[in-house]
């Protein structure tokens, strides 16, 4: 596999995160699964493997740091998008 562009990523997240900040729920998110799809291309078949992730992720869910729980909250719908059993 190549090594991700670092610059496009940042881009993605940034554009998303503007997104949200505007309004626009529906392309922030749909920027922000493309952002995760190319960072991390395993992530949904990691997830049916690995129930531990699932269950780190809805900790971090409930995390009082807003970044950590809307970060969790973010990768857990994505997953679920994706059809993850969580």
């Amino acid at each position: 596999m190549t090594e991700p562009n670092i610059k496009f990523l940042e881009a993605l997240v940034k554009e998303a995160f503007e997104c949200f900040g505007r309004g626009d729920n529906d392309d922030g998110i749909a920027i922000l699964y493309s952002f995760f799809d190319r960072m991390h291309p395993t992530f949904i078949e990691e997830a049916k493997n690995d129930k531990n992730l699932i269950y780190q992720l809805n900790i971090a869910k409930k995390s009082k740091d807003k970044v950590e729980s809307f970060s969790a909250t973010a990768m857990l719908n994505y997953l679920k998008n994706k059809g993850v059993e969580l």
